[in-house]
């Protein structure tokens, strides 16, 4: 029994040295250490010393969240504030790292307040760019905000240029003024009165951190934006229609005292869609509506045209009947916002559907081009019955010993924008009372009708040749089968087209 525990104890020992034989080798300790790291303050700038890294090598840092002290801050919990250094040959670095108060988690959707007890803390996270998303130093220095800012200074204010005429995605260059000496400064766009941790956009797109100079000035060029997307449930603000300025907050009391400045984006000429019923004959206006989407400081005006594409599209009304051909240029009083352009529609009595036409607006002064790219739309309504093939009857005569061709009558109830075809035959009915006789009193026939878009009657007749005789009968008739219609339907009597051949023999 003995023998069996001592090779138990020998076994165990050889499978512990094999594993410890082969598990990796321990990297140096790094460490980090942040001066100061108490009362720090919204928009100051720390030092970061850092020993025990691997020589050589590349560095990351940020300002990240921490759910207490002495939590990793991972990459996905780092804010914007970042910085890189690269260590040198004994694996030491210093760095700087601007640090923000409110810290905005791309990961979480969420902006913390690193003063608020109540929030999740700010910490400085640190990886070799190689491991990034693995080792981190830890416990990471654990920042401690001072709990209030100071007391607010003098306030400055800014200017932008060009001040109109500026689009989304232009460049404008942002002048400050009246600042506190030397301090940081955060320049970006926002709706009037509002801070970018409560309303604009999360990202930060447009933000830009500027140093004022000794006496509080400052100049930075600024791109600004379409659109603004706060975050949580508030809808996106078009900055071309809503009123959105440019803000400038000190970093040290942000988010507190701002100054801003309206962002004059030139109003927008937007065209739009309206409807008209033809009428029958003459004409009658179709107005198209045309907005401003901001009243302007200045005359607006824009050139406009209907446009035939003539590219086959469906439903596109032609110039030459549907409409009349027209073009002007459209003027916008001062602070007049609503207008209309209008097109005189040609009535008709054809058959068609509904049909389009398009305006198109260009060279604006004092605005820009808006809307479905600066196109208005005008929409012909149909007020025709749906077009059928009608047969009618032919009453004759027979004689006594000539034949004769008479004409079955066939008509469209209205003329057609597109060819209409319909066939047909004569049909044997011999045998029904006052049903003709195939061969005796009629000649059989067939053939196809055809009506070309705009006529109501087909360019060939539809004929057949009636007998005469001396025989004394009824009156009889002559039936004619309609079928295969191509364009429209066909109406009347069950599609059938008749021949009343009217005896005249006397007993």
């Amino acid at each position: 029994m003995r023998t069996l525990r001592t090779l138990g104890i020998l076994t165990a020992a050889v499978l512990l040295s094999t594993l410890v034989a082969s598990a990796p080798a321990v990297a140096q300790q790094r460490t980090l250490t942040v001066t100061p790291f108490a009362d720090v303050e919204g928009g100051q700038i720390v030092q970061l010393t850092g020993s025990g890294w691997t020589p050589n090598t590349t560095v990351g840092m940020c300002q990240a969240a921490t759910q207490q002290p002495g939590e990793p801050a991972t990459q996905q919990l780092c804010g914007r504030p970042t910085a890189t250094v690269t260590s040198d040959g004994a694996g030491d670095f210093v760095a700087q790292l601007s640090l923000d108060r409110f810290l905005y988690i791309p990961f979480r959707n969420a902006w913390i307040d690193c003063t608020d007890p109540a929030d999740t803390g700010c910490g400085i996270g640190a990886g070799e760019l190689d491991d990034i998303a693995g080792t981190v130093t830890t416990p990471d220095p654990q920042i401690e905000f001072a709990p209030d800012p100071p007391d607010p200074a003098q306030r400055g204010a800014i200017s932008y240029a060009p001040a109109i005429g500026v689009n989304p995605g232009g460049t404008v260059t942002v002048t400050g003024t009246g600042f506190t000496a030397d301090a940081v400064v955060d320049v970006y766009q926002c709706l009037p009165g509002a801070t970018h941790p409560e309303t604009c956009d999360p990202a930060l797109q447009s933000l830009q951190r500027v140093v004022a100079d000794g006496s509080g000035g400052f100049v930075v060029e600024f791109v600004v934006e379409g659109i603004i997307d706060p975050p949580g449930d508030a809808p996106a603000v078009d900055c071309q229609t809503a009123a959105c300025v440019i803000s400038a907050a000190e970093a040290v009391d942000f988010p507190g005292t701002v100054v801003e400045t309206d962002l004059n984006f030139p109003a927008k000429v937007v065209p739009e869609v309206a409807q008209v019923t033809e009428g029958d004959a003459g004409a009658i206006t179709l107005e198209i509506p045309v907005s401003l989407s901001k009243a302007a400081d200045d005359e607006v005006t824009v050139e406009w045209e209907t446009w035939f594409i003539d590219q086959g599209a469906p439903n596109e009304a032609d110039p030459a009947s549907d409409y009349q051909a027209v073009s002007d240029t459209l003027v916008f009083p001062v602070g007049v916002t609503d207008a209309v352009v209008q097109i005189p529609v040609n009535g008709d009595i054809v058959f068609e559907p509904d049909e389009v036409f398009v305006v198109r607006f260009f060279n604006p002064t004092n605005a820009v081009i808006g809307g479905f790219y600066g196109l208005g739309f005008g929409v012909i309504e149909n007020d025709e019955p749906a077009t059928e093939i009608v047969p009618g009857t032919f009453e004759v005569t027979e004689g006594d010993t000539n034949s004769q061709v008479v004409q079955v009558p066939l008509t469209l109830t209205s003329a057609s924008t597109t060819d209409i075809s319909v066939d047909w035959t004569t049909a044997n009915f011999d045998g029904t009372p006052l049903a003709a006789t195939e061969g005796v009193d009629y000649v059989a026939a067939f053939g196809t009708a055809f009506f070309p878009a705009g006529q109501t009657t087909p360019t060939t007749p539809v004929s057949v040749t009636i007998n005469g005789d001396t025989d004394i009968e009824t009156d009889e008739l002559v039936v004619v089968q309609f079928e295969n219609p191509v364009g429209a339907p066909l109406g009347g009597f069950y599609g059938l087209g008749f021949v009343a051949i009217l005896d005249d023999d006397t007993p």
